[in-house]
């Protein structure tokens, strides 16, 4: 991709070039291959400059290196490519694969494909439900394509990770904007990039602080300054030269200093002003209006008195260090780090480090869940008619079939787990079954030999 000014001179000279490659190196450019898209030039000089290259004319949006690019934000007809690659993938061969097949299925390859345009654009929410439908219709539909699917769990549930008790996929949302922070923390750390170069020249001062000015820019780069505040959120400021720390808003003293002093902060004139350019005024007659009241003259005596045991001497750039304690924004821990708050069961945590096959350990991540088709499941979902028999169909006692007592308290299937030495304390609660149990059996292949019987149960 080339960008001219709209002149004809420019146009010639450019050509010249081409034509100078073509004749030193011997290598032909094919001008019908090529195409010329104007931005607000007129018509007529439109087909003057694509006659000169001979090539096609074209208008935005069109697709660049497998993304919309336009001068507007990429509507949901723009991303009709990428939602037709996620169909094609659902193929008719998915419906003979196990669940774990369609787990791996889905995360491999319908969570990876969106990972490219989820670099550069926030999707539209149309999309991510598109996506997200595909997803569930691939993981829950059944061995007959023209029988309806059922989800088996809900999907908050399956998208989070597996140690937090869900099946590992993606939460594409959230993965976005994970992908989308990659920009911020470059332009916040002043990255030498020639776009972040570009963008602090043309978008922003040294007299603005980060973040905290109007918004303004391409449709793209209003998208990632709205994610500010997830940004702010996990990262913290190291001061350097001030020009990319807010001076009020954010924590690189005791915390912010609009907190701090709040009446102090009623006075301020520049409210979103820079470390840099709060310090570069003199405090008192530039920062601030006049007269004080008492409680804020007591707080301005007081940030004179911070500022000048904490403003350091040097002036490297601004930094920032994140939550997880490193300086080095990570996708990949930010998205684990919106997880941080569940407190699953460590039996998930047992799950997924034992050795079985990823089929077994799908099914018994569904018996953990209650999810398994039990009679009692298939009744409370309105699958099985009202007035069916819902006894064990094993110990044939008129017990009703739950996925509990299918497994633990069926009389046949204690004699099973009899013969393996493992019994069973009268807790309803699975995990407390399994953790009593663990505790007894006192060897390291617990989980293995669980999740194989109950399997074969």
């Amino acid at each position: 991709m080339v960008v001219l000014h709209a002149d004809q001179k420019n146009v010639f000279y450019f050509k010249a070039l081409l034509n100078t490659f073509s004749m030193s190196t011997g290598l032909k450019v094919n001008y019908s291959k090529s195409s010329l898209i104007p931005i607000n030039v007129p018509d007529d000089q439109t087909q003057t400059l694509s006659a000169t290259f001979s090539c096609k004319l074209e208008s935005f949006p069109f697709t660049y290196l497998g993304l919309p690019l336009g001068l507007h934000k990429p509507r949901f007809k723009d991303f009709v490519p990428l939602l037709t690659k996620v169909d094609r993938r659902l193929a008719h061969t998915t419906l003979w694969l196990s669940m774990a097949g369609k787990l791996q299925l889905v995360n491999s390859v319908l969570s990876a494909l969106p990972t490219y345009a989820m670099c550069s654009f926030k999707l539209l929410i149309k999309v991510v439900n598109q996506i997200d439908r595909a997803r569930r219709n691939c993981l829950w539909r059944g061995f007959n394509s023209a029988s309806p699917s059922h989800p088996r769990a809900a999907w908050n549930l399956v998208c989070r990770p597996k140690i937090k008790g869900g099946l590992g996929v993606i939460n594409l949302r959230m993965q976005n904007i994970a992908l989308l922070l990659k920009h911020l923390h470059k332009f916040a750390s002043t990255q030498d990039i020639p776009w972040v170069r570009l963008v602090w020249r043309h978008y922003q001062t040294s007299l603005s602080a980060l973040l905290l000015g109007s918004l303004k820019g391409s449709r793209w780069w209003r998208d990632v300054v709205q994610l500010a505040p997830f940004f702010l959120g996990i990262a913290r400021p190291i001061l350097g030269n001030g020009t990319v720390i807010a001076f009020w808003e954010d924590c690189w003293l005791l915390g912010p200093l609009k907190h701090v002093f709040p009446r102090l902060y009623s006075f301020a004139k520049f409210k979103g002003s820079s470390v840099n350019h709060f310090l570069s005024l003199p405090i008192s007659e530039d920062n601030f209006s006049r007269p004080f009241t008492p409680e804020a003259l007591l707080e301005f005596h007081q940030l004179l008195v911070l500022l000048e045991h904490s403003v350091p001497q040097h002036h490297p750039p601004d930094s920032w260090t994140f939550i997880w304690g490193s300086s080095t924004f990570s996708p990949r821990r930010y998205y684990a780090h919106q997880f941080l708050h569940l407190r699953p069961h460590a039996i998930f945590t047992w799950l997924w480090a034992s050795k079985c096959s990823n089929k077994l350990k799908v099914f018994f991540w569904l018996l953990l869940n209650g999810r398994l088709y039990s009679k009692s499941l298939l009744r409370r979902r309105c699958i099985l008619p009202a007035h069916s028999d819902l006894s064990c169909a094993l110990c044939q006692q008129g017990l009703e079939e739950t996925s509990c007592h299918l497994f633990f308290e069926c009389p046949f299937s204690l004699v099973c787990w009899n013969e393996l030495r493992i019994s069973w304390c009268s807790d309803r609660s699975v995990e407390i079954k399994l953790e009593t149990a663990r505790a007894a059996f006192a060897r390291p292949f617990f989980m293995e030999v669980v999740i194989i019987t109950s399997w074969t149960i």
